[in-house]
Order: structure tokens, then sequence, then C-alpha cells
């Protein structure tokens, strides 16, 4: 280790620990949530929802939302 590089102290450095875990743990819950969505979507409007376009593209939909955030 080079003794010229400071080290930051503990306080300071979770902070893009916390962040990052915080991103992970917002995908996580976003896609589990999608798919109860769909889970849904299919009991409600049956074959009508499952013969669709849009069942391909709503899990689309969600990841370009989370993507968006970033």
């Amino acid at each position: 280790m080079d003794a010229s590089v400071e080290r930051k102290p503990f306080r300071e450095a979770i902070w893009p620990v916390l962040a990052c875990g915080a991103g992970l743990f917002s995908d996580g819950y976003i896609n589990n949530v999608i798919g109860s969505v769909t889970t849904v979507l299919t009991y409600q409007y049956g074959d009508l929802y499952k013969n669709s376009t849009a069942k391909l593209y709503v899990a689309d939909i969600a990841f370009a939302g989370t993507a968006s955030i970033l």
C-alpha cells in the first residue's frame, strides 16, 4: 500500500456501499413486483393478455423504468 494514499474515515467510505446496496435492493424489488403484475394481468384478462404483444413488453417497460432512474 502506498503511503501517500490517504484513507477516508469509515463514515465517509461507507456511503457508496450503502447506495449500491439500495440500488440492488430496488432492482430486485421491481423485478419481483413485475412478476406479480404479469400474473394479475393474466388472471384478469386471460387469453386476451396471453396472446397479446403486451405480455412481451411489460417486463421491458419495467426494465426501461429502472434503467432510466440510473
